[in-house]
């Protein structure tokens, strides 16, 4: 719940708003196939966001935000031995919401819940079968994501180191798959989370007024870091 002031609306405004942008990476994230094909884990998966955010405060306790941007991924899987297809997806418009909430605190020590959704469209830039290119033809990604999460934090002045548990739920379709349909005879398949639970940490640089940075590592059911900043007004 950092920065506390803003450069316009009063300390004791019942009601704040922030301003930011946020990059996050995922490098890899634990993901199966759950319908439509052979039931196998994805090899990797790799997903680039960058969006402008803008959060509403409510009493230093609560917060509600919503981001746009756009975002790009890329995966591949192996449906039979020998054959690995790699798909990646054009940049599209993403769109992600949520909140935050302060359950307690003790002096200088927080734990908090975080709920977020995020969610994009694109249609397929490539599909490579053992690095040949195959034709897309309308080929597209229909992703979606939950997380929520609880943590504890720690202010030390402008320091806020923090760490917590993350569930995550992934429902993912790559569908109009007609190019690859002697592997997909649906023409399309479904992803879900091989792991739901993870953990997350990182630390915010924040003074009491205006300007806040953040960044943040998580990991086990996936690989993924995340930088944001928020101007309070």
């Amino acid at each position: 719940m950092l920065p506390e002031n803003g450069f316009l609306i009063p300390k004791n405004a019942w009601a704040g708003v922030k301003a930011g942008y946020e990059w996050d990476r995922v490098f890899d994230k634990s993901l199966r196939v759950a319908k439509g094909g052979i039931k196998k884990n994805i090899d990797d998966f790799d997903l680039m966001s960058n969006s402008g955010i803008l959060t509403l405060s409510f009493g230093d306790r609560v917060e509600a935000y919503g981001g746009l941007g756009t975002s790009h991924a890329s995966l591949s899987d192996r449906p039979v031995s020998g054959t690995k297809i790699a798909y990646r997806t054009q940049d599209h418009l993403s769109w992600t919401t949520g909140g935050r909430a302060v359950l307690a605190f003790w002096g200088n020590t927080f734990i908090g819940v975080s709920v977020g959704y995020m969610q994009f469209f694109p249609h397929l830039s490539s599909i490579k079968v053992n690095k040949e290119s195959y034709s897309i033809d309308g080929a597209k990604m229909h992703y979606r994501e939950w997380q929520v999460g609880v943590g504890v934090s720690q202010k030390v002045k402008f320091f806020v180191p923090y760490a917590g548990v993350q569930y995550t739920d992934v429902r993912a379709k790559m569908a109009h798959l007609h190019s690859l349909g002697s592997f997909f005879p649906r023409k399309y398949f479904l992803i879900k989370n091989q792991k739901e639970i993870g953990l997350y940490f990182g630390f915010a640089l924040a003074a009491d007024k205006v300007f806040c940075l953040n960044c943040e590592v998580r990991v086990i059911n996936e690989t993924a870091v995340s930088i944001a900043a928020d101007i309070r007004f």
